[in-house]
């Protein structure tokens, strides 16, 4: 069956879904269309300018999709859901990449039409094919579905315990805030030492880039990785004894902590905010 997907909200996260889907062929851009409030019409003039269909009825995404991506704030998600019922049947996938909304909590909403349902938590750089995902489904086809798609920009991993997506989000989904900092820092400690501007930005992306792909085709600990470029008394131990003092792995360490826990404790108030309505 040829994918039709359909986007509730068409912000930043829909975008880069969007864009690195298209951009691999998996779907045709007429194949896809996005919704979003009149007062976001910015939003789906992106969708335009990629060939996609833009409207804004949630329900006509939903009547003319077999895939629907739910790329809305957590905060609205009921409201958008219960704009979408009577569209709904129990043959379309739902795909939510919001936070904090459980399974059980779109199902309830969704009630009584019971589609298929996954959560997935992709991060920015599906945009440009190197996406890291990980993602819950509620069966089997579903979660065929869901690594076809998101493999096709990047890695995607299927979770067993539907928890695990608080400490996905703070790792793999804000991650590329963390790596975009670390990449400045170091661009700027390259400036600071005389290197121009360019190309010290130049030599950090390819360095991590390498390094990326070093971790992955080795499958080596990194520890050994970082070892063998570590040589007795010269200058990369000399960096590392000052990252080591500056605190830079526990302050990495605490960072995922931090994020979790903010995602746990947000997945707790929308919860109460569902249970209100």
């Amino acid at each position: 069956m040829a994918l039709r997907i359909g986007f509730l909200g068409a912000g930043k996260m829909a975008q880069a879904i969007a864009k690195g889907i298209i951009s691999t062929g998996m779907v045709k851009a007429d194949s896809v269309i996005a919704s979003s409030p009149p007062q976001d019409q910015l939003y789906l003039d992106f969708f335009k300018d990629l060939g996609c269909g833009i409207t804004h009825r949630n329900e006509d995404v939903v009547s003319s999709s077999n895939v629907v991506i739910v790329a809305v704030k957590p905060n609205v998600m009921s409201n958008v859901l219960q704009s979408v019922k009577n569209a709904t049947t129990s043959e379309k996938l739902f795909i939510s990449v919001a936070m904090g909304i459980e399974i059980r909590d779109i199902r309830e909403v969704l009630r009584p039409s019971d589609p298929k349902i996954a959560r997935v938590m992709p991060n920015t750089c599906v945009s440009v094919g190197e996406g890291a995902c990980a993602f819950v489904a509620s069966d089997d086809p579903s979660a065929d579905t869901v690594t076809k798609l998101f493999s096709a920009v990047g890695t995607c991993h299927r979770l067993t315990d539907e928890s695990q997506l608080d400490a996905v989000t703070a790792l793999s989904g804000a991650g590329p805030a963390y790596v975009f900092s670390i990449a400045e820092a170091l661009a700027d400690g390259g400036v600071k030492m005389g290197l121009p501007r360019v190309l010290a930005v130049n030599l950090v992306s390819q360095t991590i880039l390498g390094a990326a792909k070093m971790i992955q085709k080795t499958g080596r600990h990194t520890a050994v990785l970082r070892d063998e470029v570590t040589s007795p008394g010269g200058n990369t131990i000399e960096g590392l004894h000052f990252l080591e003092k500056s605190g830079m792995r526990a302050a990495l360490m605490g960072a995922i902590e931090a994020s979790t826990i903010k995602c746990r404790v947000t997945n707790m108030e929308l919860k109460e905010q569902l249970k209100g309505k």
